[in-house]
């Protein structure tokens, strides 16, 4: 029985598909995945490692109710093991404050990497602070301080979990500002897991990665004792350096090897192109999963895609949101299309979703118009699901 408190209805459908049952309560389950954020925060959206007011203690004492979860399920289940994974994204500064702030926060970063050699650092530190309010810079110091005083608190608990997971900066943002306290705390939780001796349960993953789907297709993989080898097409046939490492972060995760087309198991087609006219062709029988990065309101790739005569081979799909990280994209695609592998039967009904989800109900939106009129195409969808 497994439970997570992220991505729920599609969590849900990953262990509908694959014949597992899941429950409603992290002290009924024996696979119990959490997302630390928002087991803290619950459900309210307007608060967020990001943006909290409550001091370590709060936060632990939070926590400490999830610690009292698994001793529940320790009493309800004498002598069974429940396996427990934790996991949260570590918050980027560059994203989540003003830029004022941002600005201090590299400054006093580069200052102190420098051994307080960089005057002009120091300068524009000092600047910053004069400009900034002080109960602004209080709060933000405060908050980050306490965000890792309660980290602390999860390593020195970290015997109670099989896995910790945080998931770090993006690489884009430590490359084009390579300066922020966000960047010398994630450094700093690498040295505190060490120092707590917490590495065979404590990890930082890369960025993107703190995700419950990947976290129980890679266990699932291992068990099963799947490898698969995959090759990477994208139609401008000059894919970014950032999209290919994140794509093979994902593949580095789930022990997915990258190979010549001839000797993949099953290909990656990305369109990063918006005015895409034709289908390329992907020069392989063996099942393709696609992944659009064309704008939401571009309908060329997915709908030329649908009317393809190779949808047949089409075993998993994923049109990037407007609101969305293309890493979270990539994984989206490619969780429904890895399904195939673990239960050797294609994963319909996700890729019915995510093409309603992603595609459909997005453009009607765009044109005004409803699902009603795009009749026509979803009986297509329909019909080629079907077959």
């Amino acid at each position: 029985m497994y439970y997570s408190n992220k991505n729920i209805e599609e969590f849900d459908h990953f262990i509908e598909h694959l014949g597992l049952s899941r429950v409603d309560s992290i002290s009924e389950a024996f696979f119990a995945y959490i997302d630390l954020e928002l087991f803290i925060f619950g459900k309210d959206s307007n608060s967020s490692f990001a943006n909290h007011n409550l001091n370590a203690r709060e936060l632990n004492d939070k926590f400490n109710k999830l610690l009292r979860e698994f001793s529940e399920f320790e009493k309800k289940h004498p002598g069974e093991k429940q396996y427990r994974v934790l996991m949260t994204d570590l918050v980027d500064i560059k994203s989540s404050v003003d830029e004022d702030l941002f600005r201090w926060s590299y400054y006093n970063h580069k200052f102190a990497a420098s051994q307080g050699q960089d005057s002009r650092a120091m300068d524009e530190w000092h600047e910053l602070e004069k400009k900034i309010d002080v109960n602004k810079i209080a709060q933000f110091k405060s908050r980050r301080e306490n965000n890792i005083a309660h980290y602390m608190h999860l390593m020195r608990n970290h015997l109670f979990l099989d896995k910790i997971v945080f998931a770090g900066i993006d690489p884009k943002i430590k490359t084009d500002t390579k300066f922020g306290l966000d960047i010398a705390e994630e450094a700093y939780l690498g040295k505190l897991i060490k120092e707590n001796r917490a590495e065979k349960v404590c990890k930082i993953d890369h960025y993107g990665l703190a995700d419950p789907v990947l976290n129980l297709l890679n266990k699932l993989l291992i068990e099963n004792r799947i490898s698969l080898k995959a090759h990477i097409v994208s139609n401008s046939k000059q894919l970014s350096p950032e999209r290919l490492q994140n794509l093979r972060n994902i593949f580095d995760y789930l022990n997915i090897k990258e190979v010549a087309i001839e000797d993949c198991d099953f290909a990656i087609l990305i369109n990063d192109i918006d005015d895409l006219t034709v289908i390329p062709i992907v020069d392989t029988d063996q099942p393709v999963i696609a992944i659009d990065l064309s704008k939401p309101s571009v309908p060329n790739f997915s709908y030329l895609l649908l009317k393809d005569e190779g949808f047949e081979q089409i075993y998993g799909y994923a049109k990037k949101r407007a609101d969305e990280h293309e890493i979270n994209c990539f994984i989206r695609a490619i969780s429904s299309g890895i399904v195939y592998f673990l239960c050797r039967k294609r994963f319909t009904k996700q890729l019915a979703l995510n093409y309603m989800d992603d595609y459909f109900i997005p453009l009607s939106n765009s044109l005004g118009k409803s699902i009603e009129d795009f009749r026509k195409p979803i009986e297509i969808l329909t019909e080629k699901l079907d077959y």
